[in-house]
Order: structure tokens, then sequence, then C-alpha cells
């Protein structure tokens, strides 16, 4: 018995199943078992890697940011299908199936369109560098301050983001008209070289940010919050500016009734005093009437039995 325990103890790491090798997002099969075989891993990173092997080889777009790809990967669904339609309807993802133009920072047009495309493709990166852009470039000033260069309400266009611009105080010189102030840490982002416009978008992101500075109280453009709001300020001025109307309406209305009521139970008052007074009238003349006729019965009553008395006395003498 004792050495049956002993060839077992010896045997049994030879019986072992050999663990698998773990599996390359890289070479994994684009489809359902391998997204589980990915997933079994429990590595972000090789979802990530999976993930942009998706959107290239199986939807042909492109990722326009790595950020929130990272961030998709963590939270990635459990089945292939799920993570396919994600993807596709991504805000970070653009071209081939998407139907989303690729916005590129660098080289789309200065006006409403290409505006539109660095909103619509929601990269935080893509948006400094198109505003650092249009300062330079249709301004031509200088930008002393680069943690305003997203602070724009959505959807704003591009005609009213330009007019910010000017009158932003963290801009400067060329058509704003004012001059640049001396201080060298207010001008290090005015200092960035061009070359970080060419860079890729997450370069232009650690360039920025690596250039920012304290950020200057000011009277900048209106925040998504600020303008949300003065939205709920504006409707609830108009709401209140309703209901004020209704209720005056509603007094003049009910005043209006009112007045109207009185005037007819006066006018039923009225007729209704007449008609008593006739009554009265009425009733006073019958009861003078019925007073006479009374009064003239009585005195005539005692005269009856007078002259009778006086008619039997000479026969009583008699």
């Amino acid at each position: 018995m004792a050495l049956r325990r002993r060839v077992a103890a010896v045997l049994a790491p030879l019986l072992l199943p050999v663990a698998e090798a773990a599996v390359d997002p890289a070479s994994a099969p684009l489809d359902a078992q391998g997204y589980a075989s990915i997933l079994a891993e429990s590595s972000p990173a090789a979802t990530e890697a999976f993930g942009r092997r998706i959107v290239a080889d199986v939807l042909s777009a492109k990722v326009s940011d790595e950020e929130e790809l990272s961030k998709w990967s963590k939270l990635a669904p459990r089945d292939f299908a799920s993570a396919l339609v994600q993807l596709q309807w991504a805000s970070f993802t653009c071209g081939g199936l998407t139907e989303r133009m690729c916005a590129d920072p660098r080289s789309a047009p200065l006006d409403e369109k290409g505006w539109a495309q660095i909103q619509g493709s929601g990269s935080v990166a893509k948006q400094k560098i198109y505003v650092l852009r249009v300062i330079r470039e249709s301004l031509q000033a200088t930008a002393t301050d680069s943690t305003h260069l997203t602070e724009f309400a959505p959807g704003i266009s591009f005609a009213a983001l330009t007019e910010a611009l000017k009158l932003a105080p963290w801009v400067c010189s060329g058509s704003t008209g004012r001059p640049c102030p001396t201080d060298a840490s207010q001008l290090a982002l005015a200092e960035l070289p061009v070359t970080a416009l060419t860079a890729k978008d997450g370069d232009a992101a650690k360039i920025l940010a690596k250039a920012e500075t304290p950020a200057v109280a000011s009277a900048g453009p209106l925040t998504s919050l600020q303008q949300n709001l003065r939205t709920v300020g504006l409707s609830l001025s108009i709401s209140l500016c309703v209901l004020v109307s209704c209720l005056t309406v509603c007094f003049f209305y009910c005043r209006e009734f009112d007045r109207h009521d009185r005037a007819s139970h006066k006018q039923i008052s009225i007729r209704s005093s007449e008609n008593g007074d006739s009554r009265s009238s009425r009733a006073a003349g019958l009861t003078e009437a019925s007073l006479k006729e009374q009064q003239g019965a009585f005195l005539l009553k005692p005269q009856a039995p007078l002259q009778s008395w006086q008619q039997q006395v000479p026969q009583m003498a008699r």
C-alpha cells in the first residue's frame, strides 16, 4: 500500500495536463470562438489588440482615439456580435463600414465642415489641435493657455468658435488686437514647435499636456454646464411669463363675471322690491275697504233693534 502511494506521488506531476499557451490576439481567429478565447485571458491589453484587429480587418475602419479604445477593452461585452456592433457605432472609429468620415485635425478644412468632422470624432486631442490651428492660421494669433482649448459647448458653429476665440483673454495678437503678455510661462504654448501639428494624436496630446499652464480666471467661452444652466433659466423665465399671463387673464375674467353677477342680483332685488310694494299696497287697500264695510255693518246693526224697541214702547203703553 505504501509502495503504491510512493509510485502515485512520483507519477502525478507527469500525468498533469500541460497548461495551454496564451492566445495570441494578433493571430486569433476573428470570430466568436477567437473572441471567447481572448476574453478567457482576462487581459485588457489582449482585448484591445483584438478589438483593433476587428476594426481594421472586419469593419475596414480606423481607430481615431486610442484612449477610448483602451477604455472599451476594459468593459468589452461577452459576445462577439455585441462587440462588433459597439465597435461599428463607437465614436472612436471611423471610415469603412462605420460610414463616418475620419477627421484629421492636421488637414481638416478650417470651416464649418471641418469643425463638424472634428466634433463628430469625439476626440479631445483632435479638438485641441484643430482649435490651435484656428488660432494660429485663421486668426494669426497666439494661445497662452492650453487648458481652455476644449471649453466649448457641443454643437457650437465654426463662426461662433472663431468669435469666441477672438474674445478669449488667453488668445492674443493677430485679429484679437490685444498684445501678448511678456511672461515666459504664459508663452510656453505659443512657443510650441510646428511639428506638434504633424505628430500623432497621442504624441500631440502629450506635447499639449506638457505645455499646459495654470488657468487664468476669465470670462471665456461658455462651458456645456453653463450653457445648460442658461437654457434652463431661459425656459423657467418663459414658463413664469406664461403663468403670470394666464393668472392675469383669469383675474380679469373672474372680476368681470363677478361684476355681471352682482348687477344681475341687483336687478332681481329691485324687481322683487317693486313687486312687494305693489302687493303691500293692494293688501292695505283691501284691508281698509274691509274695515269700512265692517264699521258700516256695525253702525247699521244697532239701529234695527233700536227702531223695533221704539216701536214696541207705545204698544206696551197702550
